[in-house]
């Protein structure tokens, strides 16, 4: 459809946003965009709740419906999680600590564990997109830290490779149907220290890579 449900406030414990939600799939509205932190968590559960009781009615079919998550925010339970693990001497692992409550993560082990969450809440076995959610944190943080440009920069893209390439498996196994990145700073002028290069991507990309978002 050429207009979606953007998932960033809604959550499945207000009764509005479970209505608002019902009526645009009901309309006709068949993409469907959250992440892992909005509402820390609740989003994706709304979507799963609301998608299945439509499922079931016979209403709107589950294929006839475009699921977009997104994951890397490291807050709310996500959060809590990676401080556990810490401690316990599990931690994950390339952990941009951006300020006291907001980190940041794309390692594969990461998003294998972050998609299984998602799947969970969502209540399906695939997701149809997962995308990077702003990924430009780390370069954020390594500005931050001093860190030359051109190694931050070689870091991020070594990152984010290796970021596809777990992806990729994720899309052989079945879990989403394709991958790509989300990120506030591909409109950026290409000078600034946080900016996403889109042909550096899609140097890297994969044949699972389908999908941009962007202001």
């Amino acid at each position: 459809s050429p207009v979606g449900f953007g998932c960033y406030r809604v959550d499945d414990r207000v009764p509005r946003h479970r209505e608002a939600l019902r009526l645009a799939l009901l309309a006709g509205v068949n993409l469907l965009d959250t992440s892992t932190n909005y509402g820390d968590g609740h989003s994706e559960l709304l979507v799963g709740k609301v998608l299945k009781e439509l499922a079931a009615s016979g209403e709107v079919a589950r294929e006839d419906v475009v699921v977009v998550t997104k994951a890397g925010y490291v807050q709310g339970q996500n959060l809590k999680e990676a401080l556990d693990r810490r401690k316990i001497g599990d931690p994950w692992r390339e952990m941009t600590e951006y300020s006291r409550d907001c980190w940041h993560c794309i390692s594969p082990a990461f998003l294998k564990d972050q998609l299984s969450a998602s799947l969970g809440r969502l209540a399906m076995p695939k997701v149809d997109l997962l995308l990077l959610h702003n990924p430009e944190y780390f370069l954020m943080d390594a500005e931050h830290r001093n860190m030359p440009l051109a190694d931050a920069r070689d870091t991020f893209y070594d990152r984010v490779a290796r970021a596809f390439e777990q992806l990729e498996k994720e899309v052989a196994a079945g879990r989403i149907g394709a991958y790509g990145i989300s990120s506030n700073t591909f409109v950026v002028p290409h000078g600034k220290a946080d900016a996403v290069d889109l042909l550096r991507v899609l140097d890297l990309a994969g044949p699972g890579f389908a999908a941009i978002q962007l202001p």
